[in-house]
C-alpha cells in the first residue's frame, strides 16, 4: 500500500473517532477512550492476529496515543510529528502532563 492511501486509511479512523467523541461529548483523547472506540465502532479487541484493514484501525489509534505521551510517532523508517503539518485532528490531544 502507498504511504499517501495509508495515510488517508489513518485520517479517516480519526475522522471516525472525532464523531464517536463528539457524540459522547468526550473532549480529549486518551487510550482508554481510543480502546473504547475500537471496541465500540469495529469490534476490536483482541490485537493479535489482526487483518489488514483493523491493523490499521489499531495503528491509527496507537499513533495519537504515542504523539500524545511523546510528542512524536515512532516509525520503523523515521520519526513523524515534529514540525509536521497538522492533519487538524490534534484538537482533541492533551500534551503529557496536562
Amino acid at each position: 500500500m502507498k504511504s499517501k492511501q495509508r495515510i488517508n486509511l489513518y485520517e479517516s479512523v480519526w475522522e471516525a473517532l472525532g464523531h464517536y467523541m463528539e457524540k459522547r461529548n468526550l473532549k480529549y483523547f486518551d487510550m482508554k477512550i481510543g480502546l473504547n472506540f475500537l471496541e465500540d465502532e469495529y469490534g476490536i479487541t483482541v490485537f493479535k492476529h489482526l487483518n489488514s484493514s483493523n491493523g490499521i484501525k489499531v495503528r491509527a489509534v496507537n499513533m495519537l496515543g504515542e504523539y500524545q505521551l511523546h510528542g512524536i510517532i515512532l516509525s520503523k523508517k523515521r520519526i513523524i510529528g515534529k514540525g509536521k503539518k497538522s492533519s487538524g485532528h490534534s484538537k482533541y490531544l492533551l500534551k503529557s502532563g496536562q
